[in-house]
C-alpha cells in the first residue's frame, strides 16, 4: 500500500505542481500586481466570505461521501446520482445566502454581481471535488489527476492570454467569469466520466437517501464550518476591523499565495490518503506504515521552505512583486511560511482522523482553535494589521495540528498497544 501511494502521489504532485503553480505564481500573482492589492484585496474578501457560506451548499456531504465510496465502491453510482439532486437544491439556498450577505453589508450593484458570480465559481467547485470524490474512491487516481488540473490549465490560456498579450482587457470581472467558464467544463467532463464508469448513474430524487445521508454528513458539515472560519476569516476580519482593509487584505493575500502554491502538495498527498485510509481502517490494517512515510514526506521540504524564507524572504516578495507594500511587508511572508510546516503535517494527521470517522474530536478541536483564531485576530489585527493575521493563524494552526497528532498517537499507537 505504501508501494501504491509513493506512485500515485508522484504523479499526483508533479502535474499540480506544474500547472497550479504556473497558475498562482504567474496568472494569478499577474493578475494582482496588474489590478494592485486594494482591487484584488476586495476580490480576496469576497472569495474567503463564499468559502465561509459554501458549506450551505455542501453540508459535509462531499467528505462523507468520498470516505462512503471508498469503502463501497459498488454504490458509487447510485450515491452519486441521488446526491447531485440534493446538491442543486442546496445551491440555490448557497446563492440566496449569498446575495443576502452582499446586501446587508452595503455592497455596491458591481461587488454585488462579483460576489454572487464568485458563489457560483465555488459551487461548481465542490461539484468537482465531488466527482474527482467518485473517482478516487473506485481508486483511478490517474484520471483523478487529469481532472484535478483541468480548471487551472484552461485558465492559464483564459486570464492568461489577456494578461500577456491584452493587460486592458484583464478586469476583475473577467477574471472571475473566465474561472466560471472552466470550472463548468470540468464539472460537464466530470458528469460524463462518472456516468460512463458506474452504475445507476443517472438524476433521481431519492428523499429517504438524501435524508440519511445529510444525517450521516452533518459532522463532517460541522468541521468544515469551523475549520473554514479558522482558515478563512482573518482576509474578512482584515476588511471589518480596519480603515484600509481592502488593501491590507491583498498585502496579506500576496503572502498566502506562496503559502497555497505549497500546500497543493500537502493537499494533493491528502487526496489520495483518504480512499487509502478509509479502505485500511474499514479491512482493518496496518496505517502506521503509511502514516510515518506520508508525514516524513511532508516534513522534510516543509522545513526547508521555511529556512529558505527565513533568510531570502524579502528578495523572494521582491522578484514577485511589483507594488511596494507588499514588498515592505515581506517579513508577513517568513510567518506565513512557518505555518506552512503545521499545515502540512495537518493534512496527515486530520485526514487519519477523518478517515477513521473521529469527527467529534476533530469538530471539537476545531471550535476550539476557531475560536482562539478569532480572538488572536480581534487582539492583533487592530495593532498590527496583516502581520497580525499571519501571526494568529500561525499560532493557530500550530497548536490545532499539534493536538490532531496528540490524538491520532493515543489512538492508532497507545491504544492498539493496550
Amino acid at each position: 500500500m505504501v508501494k501504491k501511494f509513493l506512485q500515485n502521489a508522484s504523479l499526483m504532485v508533479a502535474a499540480n505542481l506544474l500547472i497550479k503553480s504556473i497558475w498562482i505564481l504567474g496568472v494569478d500573482r499577474g493578475v494582482q500586481n496588474l489590478l494592485g492589492p486594494e482591487e484584488y484585496g476586495m476580490y480576496a474578501v469576497l472569495f474567503n466570505a463564499g468559502i465561509l457560506l459554501i458549506f450551505i451548499a455542501d453540508l459535509g456531504v462531499n467528505n462523507y461521501h468520498n470516505r462512503f465510496v471508498a469503502q463501497n465502491p459498488q454504490l458509487a453510482g447510485k450515491s452519486a446520482s441521488a446526491i447531485l439532486t440534493s446538491k442543486l437544491i442546496l445551491a440555490v439556498v448557497y446563492l440566496a445566502i449569498c446575495l443576502c450577505y452582499g446586501i446587508y453589508s452595503g455592497y455596491s450593484n458591481r461587488i454585488l454581481q462579483l460576489f454572487v458570480i464568485i458563489g457560483c465559481n465555488w459551487f461548481l467547485t465542490t461539484l468537482i471535488i465531488f466527482f474527482r470524490g467518485v473517482v478516487g474512491g473506485l481508486q483511478q487516481f490517474k484520471t483523478d489527476t487529469l481532472f484535478s488540473i483541468s480548471d487551472r490549465f484552461i485558465l492559464i490560456f483564459l486570464v492568461g492570454y489577456a494578461l500577456w498579450f491584452s493587460p486592458t482587457l484583464l478586469t476583475l470581472e473577467y477574471f472571475v467569469y473566465s474561472q466560471t467558464i472552466a470550472l463548468s467544463l470540468v464539472v460537464f467532463s466530470l458528469i460524463i466520466y462518472v456516468s460512463r464508469q458506474t452504475k445507476n448513474f443517472h438524476f433521481h430524487f431519492d428523499y429517504a437517501y438524501i435524508i440519511k445521508t445529510l444525517k450521516n454528513s452533518m459532522p463532517f458539515a460541522i468541521l468544515f464550518l469551523f475549520q473554514a472560519v479558522m482558515i478563512r476569516a482573518d482576509t474578512i476580519m482584515l476588511e471589518r476591523l480596519l480603515v484600509n482593509g481592502h488593501e491590507q487584505a491583498g498585502i496579506y493575500m500576496a503572502s498566502q499565495r506562496l503559502l497555497e502554491t505549497l500546500t497543493i502538495l500537502a493537499y494533493l498527498v491528502s487526496v489520495i490518503l483518504f480512499p487509502m485510509f478509509s479502505k485500511m481502517i474499514a479491512q482493518k490494517e496496518n496505517v502506521k506504515p503509511l502514516v510515518k512515510t506520508s508525514a516524513l514526506l511532508m516534513f522534510i521540504p516543509s522545513v526547508l521552505v521555511f529556512i529558505l524564507f527565513i533568510f531570502f524572504h524579502k528578495e523572494i516578495m521582491n522578484s514577485l512583486y511589483t507594488h511596494p507594500e507588499i514588498i515592505s511587508s515581506s517579513k508577513i511572508a517568513m510567518v506565513v511560511m512557518l505555518s506552512f510546516v503545521w499545515l502540512a503535517q495537518g493534512y496527515v494527521w486530520g485526514t487519519l482522523l477523518t478517515a477513521n470517522g473521529n469527527l467529534k474530536i476533530l469538530n471539537i478541536l476545531s471550535l476550539l482553535f476557531m475560536l482562539l483564531n478569532l480572538s488572536m485576530n480581534f487582539y492583533f489585527i487592530p495593532r498590527y494589521h496583516a502581520m497580525g493575521a499571519a501571526i494568529s493563524f500561525c499560532i493557530t494552526q500550530g497548536l490545532f495540528v499539534l493536538s490532531e497528532a496528540i490524538v491520532c498517537v493515543r489512538i492508532f499507537w497507545i491504544a492498539n498497544q493496550k
